[in-house]
């Protein structure tokens, strides 16, 4: 496999690469501004005095290389060529951000980004973005990869600023805080950490987000809810007391009130979103349980479930001292009707005496196909005469079935055995299928299309 080549299951799902072009081009739009207002002397991105930070050309410079490199890796089956280049932009982001933690750590003016250098907590997203992107075809280690560790801090951090700057604390984000971030640089960190962390299929918070697993579906459904709706409702508590729209204790009630409807709502689409997958859940279930123990052909038992059948019914038989019988069925000609006219009509023939069985039989009848053109019924609380005549109107009407549009003469027969269980003769299931088998090839060494009975405790001869 070729160095592009990208394996069925590390195809990445559309969604996450359309969400990935368009962090990507947020912070490439984000750069272009910084680049162009730096160059043109203009405060475009924050303004000075209001709290809020500017958008510094080196950052602008970051971010319009995150960004391009984004673009030109999000894409594991890209080219050589982009793939470089992406690197070689990502490689930049790093260096930039390197050197202004090395300002930091050596307590020196470097002289980057005059007069006011790179906040370090801007800095060290720049080196975790370069190295995440760097690091994202580098495989998992114990589940995650290695692009998620470095994008998730800076995630945690563009999401603290914005918060930040919601709430107006500038604690957060403001120029004498430890962590000044300007709105533009927050929006486009964020964008781009969340995008990189979920650039690969093999990556834990994109299998979270696309596996189908009950856990994994409430996460996805409570995580952003959880999150979002208390920092938007907080957030309108507190503009609506700024405005004057409503007192402490009105707005306090609004809040709480809010925040219950929200978790009823969640709660509500939870449960939902549950039913489903339990509904989804129990019909596969239900469809396998009916392919590992039903014939695929006939939709008879298989030989495994009528065993299964069989067993519980000889059980009751000997609680309740009830009577029954096992038929052991063989057709007579299958071969050569595969032989002539095809597998295709030989699996009709198979199918045909499936529904001479369901039409012939009562409910409670257990009936299978056991193997190749060999079948099995079990009658419950009936005796040998009672089987026996049930067999012959079986097999009359397997030997009344032709093909479709096929000649007028009986195109097969079958040969039944006979087997009464008893229950005061203590034989165990085994048995009683070998004397039912043994009556069967009795029939069918004496010329087939007939039915015989198997005396009792007496073996036949095969």
């Amino acid at each position: 496999m070729g160095e592009n080549a990208v394996s069925p299951t590390d195809r990445i799902p559309r969604s996450v690469t359309r969400f990935a072009t368009v962090a990507a081009w947020t912070a490439i739009a984000a750069g272009i501004v910084g680049v162009g207002s730096w160059a043109l002397d203009l405060a475009l991105l924050g303004t000075p005095g209001s709290g809020s930070m500017t958008l510094r050309p080196s950052t602008a410079s970051g971010l319009l290389a995150c960004g391009l490199a984004l673009l030109a890796l999000r894409d594991p089956a890209a080219d050589r060529r982009r793939r470089t280049a992406g690197r070689a932009l990502a490689t930049y982001s790093v260096v930039l951000g390197a050197a202004f933690v090395a300002e930091y750590a050596s307590n020196l003016d470097l002289g980057f980004d005059q007069p006011s250098r790179l906040a370090l907590n801007t800095a060290l997203g720049f080196v975790l973005l370069g190295v995440a992107l760097l690091s994202l075809d580098a495989p998992p280690r114990r589940g995650w990869g290695v692009g998620e560790v470095a994008a998730v801090p800076v995630t945690v951090v563009a999401a603290a600023s914005l918060v930040g700057y919601a709430y107006s604390i500038p604690f957060l984000y403001g120029p004498a805080s430890a962590s000044r971030m300007s709105v533009p640089a927050a929006v486009a960190m964020l964008a781009l950490s969340s995008a990189i962390a979920l650039a690969r299929p093999r990556g834990r918070l994109l299998r979270v987000i696309t596996t189908s697993d009950p856990a994994a579906m409430m996460s996805r459904q409570l995580l952003p809810i959880a999150v979002l709706a208390p920092l938007l409702l907080g957030w309108l508590r507190l503009e609506g007391a700024r405005l004057d729209l409503f007192g402490e204790r009105v707005g306090t009630w609004l809040f709480t009130a809010a925040t219950v409807g929200v978790l009823v709502v969640v709660i509500r689409r939870s449960a939902k979103a549950l039913a489903r997958a339990d509904r989804a859940r129990r019909a596969l279930e239900g469809q396998l349980y009916r392919l590992a123990s039903h014939d695929h052909l006939t939709g008879l038992f298989n030989r495994h479930r009528f065993e299964e059948e069989l067993t519980r019914e000889l059980r009751l038989a000997r609680r309740h001292r009830l009577p029954g019988a096992l038929l052991s069925l063989d057709l007579d000609g299958l071969k050569e009707v595969n032989d002539t006219l095809g597998h295709e009509a030989g699996d009709r023939l198979l199918c045909a005496v499936a529904e001479v069985l369901r039409a012939r039989l009562r409910v409670t009848d257990p009936a299978a196909r056991v193997g190749g053109d060999e079948f099995a019924v079990y009658l419950p609380q009936s005796s040998l005469d009672q089987a026996a005549r049930v067999a012959d109107d079986l097999r009359a009407g397997i030997a009344a079935r032709h093909l479709d549009g096929g000649p007028a003469p009986p195109w097969s027969s079958v040969s039944v055995g006979v087997a009464e269980f008893d229950p005061s003769e203590g034989i165990d299931q085994g048995e009683l299928f070998a004397r039912a088998d043994a009556a069967m090839y009795h029939a069918k060494r004496a010329g087939g299309d007939r039915v015989t009975r198997a005396p009792a405790r007496v073996a036949l001869a095969v």
